[in-house]
Order: structure tokens, then C-alpha cells, then sequence
């Protein structure tokens, strides 16, 4: 009996130091947590080994003078770390919980951490000798480009670049279609047409939408006219076509002298030596442009004689034929003096 007294006051003493140390520890592990919880927030690592030897270290205990000792990472019983009803120590504090806000930098190679607020805003730095940054080939794809870029441009230009439209005439001499004169009122009223050529040297087609018409004689304007105007005449692409544009002369007052011109039966009097200045307004494209032609053309006013009358005889219808009675009796006459004559 007088040795197990002593050996419970001994019991008693290493529980009491025990829990003292044990409390120790507690406060010690929770200031690395603490500060490790505010490096891995800041980036950096806590190294593990710093904590498997506090924690070695707060788990082992002496055992001379009584002192009892206890496995590592294995608190002995009555530990407030045990789970309840389990031998295996529970997670408050672990190694997971070290970097709970933190995740592995992608390029430390395992030496550091990053924020997990700062994941998405990583900026990859690329050396200026990485060959992703030197493709192969590159002038060969940048002079094709370039090439094609230019073929392309080229036959957009050729193609759609606006070319002129080119109005022509070959000068014609001009009859009037109908005339009306009163040489006394000292009046005329005559019409000619008058032909152009339209050439589209696009390759597009082309719209003629109005054509205006004036004549001069001697410096004055004696006839305007218009035409295409409710009508256009679309020219189709590379093609031409003819103009026809028809002008009303009326010569009376101030150009009432030449009526008596044109009552003249010389040819060089009753044709009028006439400036034509004709203006095509064409559209293509959205676009309008004009072209312009002058032409010195002669216009006969003299009225065109009648047709004159034919010198062949007319045809004859073939009458019924009729015999003459007195070449008839004069036959028979002849005939008897014939039979009664002796032979």
C-alpha cells in the first residue's frame, strides 16, 4: 500500500504537467495557423516541415521522472482533438487548412502560391526567343496575302473604274419629214430627226435618261428639243446603239427671211448650214455624267417636189372582138362572082 501511493501522486504530476503542456501546444499551433493563413493570402508558401516538427515535438513527452508519452499525431486519450468515438485525430488546423485561400502558382514549379481572388488575372510572360513567337513561313503567308490583296484590288478597278460614254455621228444630211410654208406670212414650220451613236464602254450598263438638242444659225438659236426623258434607253455592257432625236423648226419673225430661202429651187439657198449641240444625260451605278457632241450639218428646207407623172401608157383591158358585117357581104359577093363566072 505505501508503494502505490507514490506511484499515484507520480500519475497525478504527469497529468497536471501534461495538460499543461498540452495547452501550450494548443496556443502555439494556433498562432502558425494564423500566420500562415496571412502568408498564403500574401502568396507565399508555408513549408511543411515547419509544422510536422512543432507538431512532433508538442506530441512527444519525457518519460523519465514519471513522464508519459504518446505516439505522434496520436494525442492520448482524453485529448479534446480526438473525434468522439474514433482513435484518428480530427481535421481542426490540419495541413489542407493552411491554404484554404490559396491555390498553386502555375509557373513557380510547385514553390508558391497564388490568391484565389488573383486566379483569373495571371499574365503569361513569353521570352522573346520562344518560337511561338517566330512562325515559320511567315513572309511567304504575308507576300500571298499581300498578293492576292492587290490582284483583287486591281480587277475591281478594271472592272468597275467608270469609263466615258462616247456620243458620235456621221454628219448626215437632213431632210425634212413634213413642211409647212406661207411665203406671204413669211413663216415655216419644218421637222427633221437627226441620228447619233452611243458607244458603253463599261462593263455595266448605262442609262440614258434625257437628251437635249439645240440648233444654231449664225450664232442664234433657232430650235431647241428633248427626248428620253418619260422613255430611257438603257445600253446594255460593251454595246452601242443609235439615238434618234427629232427637232422642230419654226422660222418666223427675226428668221422669217429664210422662208423665201427655202422657196428657192437652187440647193445651195434652201440648205441651212446648222450647228447641232446635243447633251446625253446617262446614269450608272448611282452616279450621273453627261457627254456632249457639236456637229455642223446641213438641213434642206425646200418642200419636196411631187411625185411626177409616168410617161409609160397605162394598161388596157382586152375588148370582146366584133365582126364587120360589110367585109361579111363583101366576101360573099366575091365568092358568088366566083361560082357564076364561066370557067
Amino acid at each position: 500500500m505505501e508503494q502505490s501511493e507514490p506511484t499515484a501522486e507520480l500519475k497525478n504530476m504527469a497529468n497536471v504537467n501534461y495538460d499543461e503542456e498540452y495547452e501550450n501546444d494548443n496556443s502555439e499551433r494556433s498562432l502558425i495557423v494564423a500566420s500562415s493563413n496571412s502568408r498564403g493570402s500574401s502568396g507565399s508558401r508555408q513549408h511543411p516541415a515547419s509544422y510536422s516538427s512543432l507538431s512532433h515535438h508538442s506530441h512527444t513527452s519525457h518519460t523519465n521522472g514519471g513522464y508519459l508519452s504518446h505516439a505522434p499525431g496520436s494525442p492520448p486519450t482524453g485529448d479534446p482533438s480526438v473525434a468522439a468515438g474514433s482513435g484518428q485525430p480530427a481535421n481542426n488546423g490540419g495541413y489542407e487548412e493552411l491554404f484554404k485561400d490559396s491555390v498553386p502558382c502555375p509557373s513557380c514549379r510547385g514553390l508558391g502560391r497564388v490568391p484565389k481572388e488573383l486566379e483569373n488575372q495571371l499574365v503569361a510572360l513569353i521570352p522573346m526567343k520562344d518560337g511561338r513567337l517566330k512562325p515559320r513561313r511567315t513572309i511567304l503567308y504575308v507576300a500571298i496575302a499581300v498578293g492576292l490583296c492587290i490582284v483583287t484590288a486591281g480587277l475591281l478597278i478594271f472592272f468597275l473604274m467608270p469609263r466615258d460614254i462616247t456620243i458620235s455621228s456621221n454628219r448626215p444630211f437632213l431632210q425634212p419629214k413634213h413642211i409647212d410654208i406661207n411665203v406671204t406670212a413669211k413663216f415655216a414650220n419644218f421637222t427633221v430627226i437627226n441620228k447619233y451613236n452611243v458607244s458603253n464602254n463599261n462593263f455595266y450598263s448605262v442609262k440614258i435618261s434625257g437628251v437635249a438638242m439645240k440648233s444654231l444659225y449664225s450664232n442664234a438659236v433657232i430650235a431647241q428639243s428633248f427626248a428620253y426623258k418619260e422613255h430611257p434607253l438603257e445600253i446594255s455592257a460593251r454595246s452601242e446603239d443609235e439615238l434618234l432625236v427629232p427637232m422642230d423648226f419654226i422660222l418666223s419673225g427675226e428668221h422669217g427671211s429664210l422662208v423665201t430661202h427655202c422657196m428657192s429651187n437652187w440647193s445651195w439657198i434652201h440648205n441651212l448650214p446648222i450647228l447641232f449641240e446635243v447633251t446625253a444625260n446617262y446614269t450608272y451605278m448611282g452616279h450621273s455624267e453627261q457627254a456632249t457632241l457639236t456637229t455642223f450639218q446641213t438641213v434642206s428646207c425646200h418642200p419636196q417636189p411631187d411625185p411626177a407623172p409616168s410617161t409609160l401608157k397605162p394598161p388596157t383591158l382586152d375588148a370582146p372582138a366584133t365582126v364587120d358585117t360589110r367585109s361579111v357581104s363583101r366576101a360573099k359577093r366575091d365568092i358568088r362572082e366566083l361560082l357564076n363566072s364561066p370557067s
